[in-house]
């Protein structure tokens, strides 16, 4: 048990790295003039699943999860955040 816990770790710390690097290089990589582009798509794609998830949870009430009731509105927030994030490296919104 502490060898397999130890390796999952491990495992663990290189995704995040692995994470961590491959969004670092994407930014450095994304042209200032495509990112309202790219904002608006995000803002499209999230706001979508969003309202569909809504949906599906005022028409299907069976549907619903305790932890759906925890990750909607902690989906809410990381979308409110990425678009916020978004339009100050824009200098859309100023900060």
């Amino acid at each position: 048990p502490g060898t397999e816990a130890i390796i999952s770790t491990n495992a663990t710390d290189f995704n995040i790295d692995a994470a961590t690097d491959a969004l670092s290089n994407a930014a450095n990589h994304i042209d200032p003039s495509s990112t309202p582009f790219l904002a608006l798509s995000l803002f499209l794609a999230m706001g979508l699943t969003d309202y569909l998830d809504g949906y599906i949870a005022r028409k299907y009430p069976s549907t619903a999860t305790v932890l759906g009731t925890y990750l909607d509105p902690l989906a809410d927030k990381i979308f409110i955040n990425v678009m916020s994030l978004t339009l100050w490296y824009t200098g859309i919104l100023p900060g």
